[in-house]
């Protein structure tokens, strides 16, 4: 996953929100982004879901799939939380993230900042 994520731009202005703190919604929309390009690599995954083929198709896909990746996303930041790797200041973000994520209930539309 990278630092500086962004997908929102990627994907198209406001395509997606994930009732989450924001950095925690942009790893869920990275996650489903990820799954998305391996599932992608069989025509399989095609057949089966001819409404995800195409970018439209990718970006639907990504809309239903991102909301069910919270509980990924935070395990994923808390992993880097206590990575020795990440550097104090980004700590300090995630730390702030997941405390404020924690407080977002998982039923509405919009991210928390």
């Amino acid at each position: 996953m990278s630092d500086d994520l962004n997908m929102s731009s990627i994907l198209g202005t406001n395509f997606i929100e994930v009732n989450a703190h924001k950095m925690v919604s942009d790893i869920c929309v990275e996650m489903a982004s990820l799954c998305y390009e391996e599932l992608a690599r069989d025509n399989k995954f095609y057949r089966k879901n001819p409404q995800y083929r195409g970018k439209e198709g990718e970006r639907r896909f990504i809309l239903h799939c991102a909301p069910t990746l919270r509980f990924a996303a935070r395990q994923y930041l808390t992993e880097r939380l206590n990575s020795p790797l990440t550097p104090p200041e980004q700590r300090d973000l995630i730390f702030d993230a997941l405390l404020k994520d924690a407080t977002v209930p998982t039923s509405a539309k919009s991210g928390a900042e």
